[in-house]
This record gives structure tokens, C-alpha cells and sequence, in this order.
């Protein structure tokens, strides 16, 4: 890529996580938490492999199989341009929703039904 001299660099984007971004509706419809950042900050998992330098074996297996270490959750951030804290928030709302309703929601429901 390259610049006419002079020109300032280009800042990308930076992610706050909060009710409404991308990251947040992909999430609410449906998508991995994984998958929502990757897709939305559109990096492939060659390029998220030699930038943040976790193995891209690793990075299957933080979609598929396990939850990532603080480490890597702090190298996933940089290389999307937000705050760890941003990562682990869309974490927690991936898992509320693969948990389902609450106990007292789901009580409330099967007392309404029967009464």
C-alpha cells in the first residue's frame, strides 16, 4: 500500500464494546463471540495468527474448544484495536446467551403456563 508523501496514517477503528455495535448484534443473532470479532474487524485467522503470534492451531481452538488465557485475550485486542475488557465483556454476553434464561424467568414461565 502506499501513501503520497506527507499524508498522515490512516487510524483504524477503535472498539468500545456497548449495546448496538456489530460485534454485539452479530453476537445477539446467533454468532460465536469469536467469530463476530473476527468477522467484523475482518481478519482472517492467517493474518490474526502473525499478528498477535498465537498459533493458528490455538486460535481454532479458542473458537471450538476452550475459553482464552488473559494473554491471549490482551494479544486478540490489540490486534482488533480495543481494550481486553471489551473481548471479555463479549464473552460474557456470548455465554448469558448460550445459558439461556434465568431460573426465575423459566420458573415464571412454567407457573404461568400451568395456572
Amino acid at each position: 500500500m502506499s501513501r503520497r508523501k506527507g499524508e498522515a496514517k490512516l487510524t483504524p477503528a477503535q472498539w468500545h464494546w456497548a449495546v448496538g455495535i456489530p460485534m454485539e448484534r452479530a453476537i445477539n443473532g446467533g454468532s460465536h463471540w469469536f467469530d463476530a470479532w473476527v468477522q467484523q474487524c475482518c481478519t482472517p485467522l492467517a493474518r490474526l495468527a502473525k499478528v498477535t503470534g498465537i498459533d493458528r492451531d490455538r486460535l481454532h481452538g479458542i473458537r471450538y474448544q476452550g475459553d482464552p488465557t488473559g494473554g491471549e485475550i490482551a494479544l486478540l485486542a490489540r490486534a482488533w484495536h480495543c481494550r481486553p475488557d471489551d473481548v471479555i465483556a463479549s464473552i460474557d454476553t456470548w455465554s448469558a446467551l448460550q445459558k439461556g434464561p434465568t431460573c426465575s424467568a423459566s420458573q415464571e414461565a412454567t407457573s404461568g403456563a400451568s395456572a
